[in-house]
This record gives C-alpha cells, sequence and structure tokens, in this order.
C-alpha cells in the first residue's frame, strides 16, 4: 500500500479507517503547511497582536 522508496525515507503514516488509504508526511503535505503558515501569518505592516490561540 506504501511504495518502496516511501516506505525507506519516513518512519511515520497514518491510515484512514474510512477510505483505508495510508498518509505520510511528503512532499504535498510540506507545501500545504507552507500555505497554511502563510495564511495564519500577520500581513506585512500588521500591528503586533499577542496571540489569543494558546490562551
Amino acid at each position: 500500500r506504501v511504495p518502496a522508496g516511501v516506505q525507506q525515507r519516513h518512519r511515520r503514516f497514518a491510515a484512514c479507517d474510512v477510505c483505508r488509504r495510508v498518509f505520510w508526511e511528503g512532499s504535498h503535505w510540506r507545501r500545504m503547511r507552507a500555505v497554511v503558515d502563510a495564511m495564519r501569518a500577520p500581513p506585512p505592516g500588521a500591528p503586533d497582536v499577542p496571540d489569543v490561540a494558546g490562551a
């Protein structure tokens, strides 16, 4: 279910109980993480506001 090269490069995998697909933190995950991080970042020139997510 997981390509051999992927098994050699990654240690953590997750399987979906519904669709039975296997997922790992590969290149798509890294690109999507960068998109999410950029969306969460304050816009340039925005005032410094405390992070309330951890409060």
